[in-house]
């Protein structure tokens, strides 16, 4: 995913991201997606050498089952169902903590 640097591409969160996660596929990055380098399965690079020699990487990786399996568990880590039950218990205890 590569991204020009700037300030978009150190708060983006590409839903990319994710899809690639679901299918069990390797991730590269430009090296200031901070959203994206957070998840350890995610390889960067700052220039486009290093971009395509990452790619390589990856494409190696992905004969990797364990991996593979590590990057569908973080896609499932972070389902839409998921980030909607997280933010329906924030709103209940921000609830429960108003009453009196």
């Amino acid at each position: 995913i590569p991204f020009r640097h700037g300030d978009i591409a150190r708060t983006t969160s590409p839903l990319k991201l994710f899809e690639y996660f679901a299918l069990g596929l390797p991730v590269v990055v430009t090296d200031n997606m901070v959203e994206c380098t957070k998840f350890d399965v995610v390889r960067k690079a700052s220039e486009p050498p290093e971009f395509a020699a990452q790619v390589r990487a990856a494409l190696r990786d992905f004969q990797d089952e364990n991996l593979r399996s590590r990057i569908r568990l973080l896609a499932e880590a972070n389902s839409w169902d998921r980030r909607a039950d997280a933010l329906l218990a924030a709103v209940g205890r921000a609830a429960a903590s108003r009453r009196p």
